[in-house]
């Protein structure tokens, strides 16, 4: 296999299990996010619902990142859809990010930057990256985002430290190096090596956010125009 190829193909076996459809979601919301999908078809595959889908929880400001794997013959419509949205979701203090591409497809970083910028200034994720090349006290955000997307260049996959950048644990991000992604004690949107009950209950809002905007994207608001009101600690 072209090692380039390989961030496109891990999903089943990566660290990073928002690439997979969640598997703890509320059954409420669930029945009625498949309801609405039952009622409007043709709704689930613009590029909002997309959004809505794979990144919700960084659009609401609960998640400092996350990332979404675009088709490519799917690319111009989507760069057109974040044109016209990149100015009231920019209010928000959300942006994107062009991380990295293959034959086929585009990584893209959907992030809200005052998030990030607190999440990589953290005494213990610093000092991770700093042994993958970082300078977090130097170092802008767009600096960190550009070294980020060179990391991925050079592995030709998700280097481990992008973990850091979507919001996991250090402990976490450390626990699968140390172990090889083997014998962790939950599996949600990240492989879990601390405490699993605080994990379920992040992993729990996240679901429930992704929820609640896919059913009103499903409904017919546009997602710059949908409101969240909860917070994560």
């Amino acid at each position: 296999m072209n090692k380039k190829l390989l961030w496109v193909n891990k999903r089943a076996t990566s660290f990073f299990g928002e690439m997979l459809s969640s598997t703890n979601l509320v059954k409420d919301e669930t029945v009625l996010h498949t309801t609405a999908l039952a009622r409007y078809p043709e709704r689930s595959v613009t590029p909002d619902y997309q959004l809505a889908f794979h990144c919700a929880p960084a659009i609401a400001g609960v998640k400092p990142a996350n990332l979404i794997s675009l088709r490519k013959s799917s690319w111009m419509v989507m760069k057109r859809h974040l044109r016209n949205c990149a100015r009231p979701l920019g209010d928000r203090d959300v942006y994107f990010y062009r991380l990295a591409e293959c034959q086929k497809r585009i990584l893209l970083l959907v992030y809200n930057r005052e998030l990030l910028h607190k999440q990589l200034a953290r005494p213990e994720n610093r000092k991770l990256l700093q042994a993958y090349g970082y300078a977090p006290e130097s170092m802008s955000v767009g600096a960190m985002l550009a070294r980020l997307a060179g990391r991925v260049r050079e592995e030709g996959d998700y280097p481990h430290e992008i973990g850091i950048f979507l919001g996991y644990p250090s402990a976490d991000v450390r626990g699968f190096i140390d172990n090889g992604g083997k014998g962790f004690r939950l599996c949600g949107y990240w492989k879990v090596y601390g405490t699993p009950g605080e994990a379920e209950a992040i992993f729990s809002v996240y679901d429930h956010v992704r929820e609640f905007f896919c059913r009103r994207v499903l409904g017919g608001e546009k997602i710059h125009t949908i409101q969240y009101g909860g917070t994560i600690q």
